[in-house]
């Protein structure tokens, strides 16, 4: 198992075994349609599933599956769309929309997308 510790609070969303990416960008690049012009690979590879999260300290533990690159490195971590579904389960849901501008606004439309969780 390896370890990371971020200089920055972690996002509340990352998971245990979720998969944590890596990608070492690159002055230069500008996205995945415009690669880096020295030839330089910049596409995200995966490191390894995240086996432990420390929230108060902001490290991760992993398994690694891939090598972590040295240098100025970005992070992610990526779902597993098989378990992690969104979306709203049950019977019930309220929605409450709040404007908490001092400027008036206006909902034109408002949709939802529902699973019942049995029948």
């Amino acid at each position: 198992m390896a370890t990371v510790q971020f200089a920055y609070q972690l996002n509340v969303s990352v998971q245990v075994s979720d998969k944590l990416y890596a990608t070492v960008p690159e002055m230069g690049q500008s996205g995945s349609n415009h690669p880096n012009p020295n030839g330089i690979n910049t596409k995200p590879f995966e490191v390894g599933i995240i086996d432990g999260i420390d929230y108060a300290n902001s490290v991760l533990t992993y398994t690694s599956t891939g090598g972590m690159p040295s240098g100025n490195v970005y992070l992610f971590a990526s779902k597993d769309n098989r378990i992690n579904m969104s979306g709203i389960l049950g019977y019930f849901a309220e929605v409450e929309f709040v404007n908490r501008s001092t400027r008036s606004a206006e909902i034109f439309v408002a949709a939802v997308d529902y699973v019942p969780s049995s029948k």
